[in-house]
Parts: C-alpha cells; sequence; structure tokens
C-alpha cells in the first residue's frame, strides 16, 4: 500500500484490505485511517500497525465496518422505518438535502445499503437491513454483486 510509504509506517500484511474496506474507494479516507491507526499504535509505545490499532481507531472515530460515519449509520437507521425523500431525511438528520444526495449517498448506492424507488423515495436494501441489524459480517469487503 503505497499510503504506507508516503506516512513511513509499518503495517502488518493483512492490514492493507481491512483500510481499503472501511476507506469507500477513497485514497484519502484511506490515508487518513493508516495516520489514526498510527496513532494508536504511537500511544502504545509501537511502530508496527495492526488489525486491533485499525480497530481502535475506527471506534474512536465512530465508523462501522464498512467505514461508515455517524451520519451515514443514523441515515440507514431512519430508513428502517421504511422508504423516505431526501428531504425529509435531511430535516432529520439536519443537514442539507444536497449534502445527502451528493456526499453521503452516492457510497450507500454504490454498496447497494440503499436504492431508490419509483417516487424518488430512498428505501434500505436487503443488504442494508442486514448491515444495520449487525448481520451483514458475511458479505463485508466483497463487492455488492458477490454478496450473499
Amino acid at each position: 500500500m503505497s499510503s504506507s510509504h508516503s506516512l513511513r509506517v509499518a503495517l502488518v500484511p493483512i492490514l492493507g484490505p481491512e483500510i481499503a474496506m472501511r476507506a469507500k474507494g477513497v485514497p484519502r479516507l484511506a490515508l487518513r485511517l493508516t495516520a489514526s491507526a498510527r496513532r494508536v499504535a504511537r500511544a502504545d509505545a509501537r511502530q508496527l500497525i495492526t488489525v486491533a490499532d485499525l480497530r481502535k481507531a475506527c471506534a474512536l472515530e465512530q465508523l462501522d465496518n464498512l467505514g461508515l460515519g455517524p451520519l451515514e449509520q443514523k441515515y440507514l437507521r431512519l430508513l428502517m422505518d421504511g422508504p423516505m425523500r431526501v428531504n425529509v431525511l435531511a430535516s432529520m438528520l439536519g443537514v442539507p438535502g444536497k449534502t445527502l444526495s451528493t456526499v453521503t449517498e452516492p457510497f450507500l448506492l454504490r454498496a447497494e445499503l440503499i436504492s431508490k424507488d419509483d417516487a424518488s423515495r430512498r428505501v434500505l436494501t436487503p443488504r442494508g437491513r442486514r448491515h444495520v441489524l449487525g448481520n451483514d459480517a458475511e458479505s463485508v469487503g466483497r463487492p455488492p454483486s458477490e454478496a450473499p
């Protein structure tokens, strides 16, 4: 992983895929997660970053196993109640609708956690429901097309 070279850190070999899974395909997020995990390792006076360091860094940043932050997690929990329009979700989350549609939703759609119905309402998919309920461990890290 080139980010480990630019940050001058040592990673255990299996850490790269773990970081990639939580970075949502965004190099900037991968660098941020690597730097966070490095701070956790250094706090324990270690140079080698382990998976436990990454998990602790994610817990401190309130990121789940897919790298979803508190806003995205709340977004999915709101959809457990049923389909909603983006402006309704935005008002419930306290963010502009445009922010949801341009920043938050693209990854959720790509990961097949949500979909849009014919009335342009956001709908939680079965995969999204499993993720919210904590039963998505078997498909984490797989492309959506390979998920059960």
